[in-house]
Formats: structure tokens, sequence, C-alpha cells
């Protein structure tokens, strides 16, 4: 089964060529895979109350065509599997019937106050998660830990309006970084796939450096954390394989 949320497109979620801002869409999935947890009995409240939280660790989205302003998009999201410490959960986007994108993401638990990581056992107490079967797409889901050969571009500081309930950068913000830099790139997103990698948490007034280059059609991108040089995430915008 999968958990389906409708949003319109608003003038506010978009860039100014009137396609869809990157962080609004994934805005949409993260609300629509709160409302698949909570169709479980597993709250965010709930899981709080226990000391631990979901974090997105990797999401890959290959784009079939662009989500323009006006646009009412469809989305469904269906629980996959749990693979070692990591559960996926796919995402499936359309507009007037017609798919748009298509998303796979990896999640882990954390412990809130520690913020280690936790084995997925720790969600027994508080509900199951059934796994859905739906054949739809399969993607090509990738992990980029690093681009040695990209290039300091910029330095950027995390800023309190970035923050959520987590007390972290929320991960909306991360793919709108990448496109400050290839805007020229993420234009037009036929046919292309972007892929973020969420290696360490930013937080409130980090300083961050950031790190982009491009080959043979790949545009990528790397933060790294400007006191121990510990990458933060990177982001990969390269052609559908």
């Amino acid at each position: 089964m999968a958990s389906v949320i409708v949003k319109k497109v608003e003038n506010y979620d978009v860039y100014e060529n009137e396609n869809i801002k990157l962080s609004a869409l994934f805005k949409f999935f993260q609300q629509a895979a709160e409302k698949d947890l909570d169709s479980f009995g597993i709250t965010y409240n709930l899981m709080r109350q226990n000391n631990f939280i979901f974090v997105l660790t990797n999401i890959t989205v290959d784009f079939f065509d662009n989500i323009k302003f006006n646009d009412e998009i469809e989305i469904r999201t269906y629980p996959r599997c749990v693979k070692g410490v990591f559960y996926i959960r796919d995402f499936d986007v359309f507009v007037n019937s017609k798919r748009c994108a298509y998303a796979s993401s990896y999640w882990t638990l954390i412990n809130f106050e520690t913020r280690h990581i936790l084995r997925p056992s720790v969600l027994d107490s508080l509900g199951v998660i059934t796994p859905s079967d739906t054949d739809t797409y399969l993607i090509n889901a990738s992990r980029y830990k690093d681009f040695p050969d990209a290039k300091r571009t910029d330095v950027r500081k995390a800023y309190y309006s970035s923050l959520d309930h987590n007390l972290h950068m929320n991960n909306t913000f991360y793919p709108d970084i990448f496109a400050d830099y290839f805007y020229g790139k993420i234009k037009d997103l036929r046919g292309k796939s972007l892929t973020l990698t969420y290696l360490s948490e930013i937080k409130n007034d980090e300083i961050f450096e950031i790190f982009t280059g491009s080959e043979d059609d790949k545009y990528y991108l790397s933060a790294k954390n400007g006191d121990d040089d510990k990458v933060c995430f990177t982001a990969m915008l390269e052609n559908i394989k």
C-alpha cells in the first residue's frame, strides 16, 4: 500500500522560470513520509518521547518532466524494506496521471540526544512498518561520499532559520544549495538524476565550505565542515542511466 498526498505548486514553491524548487519537492517528500509513518501509529512525537528520530541519509531522484507553477502533483510513498540500519522508502510523483519523477531514499534511526545510529529493532515497541511490494519503477540509487577533484567555490554558514525541530539544518535546504551553484543545469530537469548524500549534520552557526566541479555532463558538489574538513553532504546531477 502507498500513502498519498496531493499538493498544488504555489508561487513560493518555484524558481524564477516557474519550475518547482528542489527544496519544495523535498518538503513534499517529507510530508508524505510523515503521513505514512502516522498510518502505522509511529508519529514524530511518539518517537521523540522515546528519544529517537528518523534522519535522511541518501536520496536519488530521477526526473522525467518538469513540475511547474500551478501544477497539482500527487505523491505516492512506498516503504520498501530494511537493509542493515537503513529503511528504504520510495516516492512516485505524478501530474495529471503522468509520472514526472521517482525517488528512492534511505533513512536511519538515531538517538536524539547522543546522535548515535540505532538498530531498527528499537522501533518495534512503537509499531511495525509494513513493506510495500507494489511494482513501480526501478531506480539506480547511488551514494557519493566525496568528490576529490572539486574546487573550493564558496563558504556558507548555517543560520537559525534553516534549522528544524531535530536541531540541525533540515534536509530540504540542501538541494537548493546545489541549485545555487548549478542553476543553469537544474532549469530543465527532464532526463536527469539528482543524488543527495547526507554524511554529517550541519548545526546552527556552523561554517561549511562548498566545493564544485563537473565532468562529462556530470555536475557535483561537496560541502565540508570549516573546522575539521569533514564532508557534510554531497550532491550529483547526471543523466538518467
